[in-house]
């Protein structure tokens, strides 16, 4: 399984690095990061149809493609979610590479008060995107600055390391029956197509039987197997 992840701070030793540091480090999934301060600002006359997109936009696209499921983590700016994010989930909006995958959303801030507008609008984004978003998988963290060790860049507060375990367990929970379900799929058709391909094989021999048995015709009152006749005597004038 792998999990794109999306991080709204580009700072080298933001908090909220430590978070997906941290998210990650509990689960066994494997994971790929995009890397959206290569991004160039949204411009729809790079996105029309047909168009080649900028090459770290094709980059993100392809990475969503292959990612089975979306960890969103994000700090708040002015009540809102951070330009550079917002500015990478424009750019897929028009791709579809988000239909039904799963999503979780972490944001943490240094305030008591969490980042509650930042997670809400996240949340509200990747559902109009048509992503999944698991309501477990979602978690806000007040108060994060003391929960996490800047020498390691990770978070040490306990309760804060269950919180995140219980937000991926949700989350590849949800991207594990995701592809199971997608497996069931493909191994049906397969089945389906095996046995259609079987019938019209047989279709195919009878018919060509049929047409290569010869019959023998008959006509009125002449049957098909004639039936010897006794030779009957001559006639004694």
């Amino acid at each position: 399984m792998k999990i794109l992840t999306l991080n709204g701070s580009l700072r080298a030793r933001s908090s909220n690095g430590a978070v997906l540091r941290s998210a990650l480090a509990l689960t066994d999934a494997t994971s790929a990061a995009a890397d959206i301060s290569a991004l160039p600002h949204f411009d729809p006359d790079l996105d029309t149809e047909g168009a080649t997109p900028p090459a770290p936009v094709a980059a993100l696209r392809r990475a969503a493609v292959d990612a089975d499921a979306l960890l969103a983590v994000s700090p708040e700016y002015a009540h809102g979610v951070p330009g550079v994010l917002k500015n990478a989930l424009d750019w897929l909006v028009s791709s579809a590479e988000f239909l039904g995958k799963p999503a979780a959303v972490l944001t943490a801030s240094p305030s008591p008060a969490g980042a509650a507008h930042a997670h809400g609008q996240l949340c509200e984004i990747l559902r109009m995107m048509s992503a999944d978003v698991i309501p477990d998988a979602c978690r806000d963290l007040a108060a994060i600055g003391p929960k996490t060790d800047p020498a390691t860049g990770t978070v040490t507060d306990p309760a804060t390391l269950q919180t995140l375990r219980t937000a991926m367990r949700a989350l590849t929970t949800a991207a594990t029956a995701v592809t199971t379900a997608a497996a069931v799929t493909v191994t049906a058709e397969a089945t389906t197509d095996a046995t259609t391909d079987a019938a019209d094989t047989t279709i195919t021999t009878d018919a060509t039987v049929t047409a290569t048995t010869p019959t023998t015709p008959t006509t009125p009152g002449n049957p098909a197997t004639p039936t010897p006749h006794s030779p009957q005597p001559a006639h004694t004038p």
